[in-house]
């Protein structure tokens, strides 16, 4: 049976990814939903904590800035979704957690914004959700 529950390290964020992964294990977790940044401060320190922590990376977090960015910097936000879509498939997560802005705003492009970051995801093998 495919568990239904990863811990989403947001809970613990203040916490260095070791820590959240060990914490994770120790939780009785087999998934974790991690973020963007810890995986690539941890990759800067070349680091590969994931790998061999046995816990399964369901949920890759987060793409934010697709629903208000302006036309000129949409651009930046499908260079962006593209990079957090090549971390996500190397650590074997087919999952990319995509946030809308905090003040309503940019809710008439939104629909045809969200199906241009879901097909890069797509090209990716990864589903932006």
């Amino acid at each position: 049976m495919r568990e239904r529950f990863c811990l989403n390290t947001a809970t613990i964020k203040t916490a260095p990814l070791d820590l959240q992964i060990k914490l994770a294990q120790e939780s009785g977790f087999g998934q974790i939903g991690l973020w963007l940044k810890d995986v690539e401060a941890a990759m800067a320190k070349g680091k590969s904590l994931v790998d061999s922590s046995g816990l399964r990376v369901v949920e890759f977090c987060f793409l934010g800035g697709w629903q208000d960015a302006d036309v000129a910097q949409f651009g930046e936000v499908l260079t962006q979704t593209r990079h957090i879509c090549e971390v996500a498939r190397r650590l074997g997560c087919e999952i990319v957690v995509t946030v809308p802005p905090l003040k309503a705003r940019g809710l008439a492009g939104a629909p045809e914004r969200f199906r241009q970051v879901c097909r890069v995801a797509a090209e990716h093998g990864v589903v932006a959700v």
